[in-house]
């Protein structure tokens, strides 16, 4: 499967998710919401990667430790942004959320050398731009 496909799975089972997210945060901690989708989580992914025959640990053990550390920022970054969901309108917090794609966009030309074309730049203007209206 092609990654399209995928990706716009992610965004209407993410985009449903994270509004739900906001309902029960008025009764439920965002944090014990995080820790029940972690444990629903792990099973069904562990069931993935079985189903799929994907090894569940690399060859060389250093690139477990790595996949620990980064896992840190994402973390992080969970623990804030459905923190930011229950204080505010998951309708402004949601799109300004939405910019870490810019970060990731620019990472991945600056960093990983990644091309560059027109129509990218021109594609991550309006994301920004798109995401400044949504977050107004």
């Amino acid at each position: 499967m092609s990654y399209l496909p995928l990706v716009l799975i992610s965004m209407l089972s993410l985009g449903a998710y994270y509004s739900l997210v906001k309902l029960l945060s008025v009764h439920v901690s965002s944090l014990v919401i995080i820790l029940i989708g972690t444990m629903v989580s792990v099973p069904v992914i562990y069931t993935y990667l079985l189903f799929t025959q994907t090894s569940i640990l690399p060859k060389r053990k250093i690139y477990t430790f790595y996949a620990l550390i980064i896992s840190i920022p994402m973390v992080i970054g969970l623990i804030a942004y459905y923190s930011a969901i229950a204080r505010g309108p998951v309708s402004v917090v949601t799109p300004i959320f939405g910019l870490n794609a810019m970060v990731t966009a620019f990472l991945g030309i600056f960093v990983l050398r990644e091309k560059v074309s027109v129509m990218r730049v021109l594609g991550l203007i309006l994301a920004v731009g798109a995401i400044v209206l949504l977050s107004r």
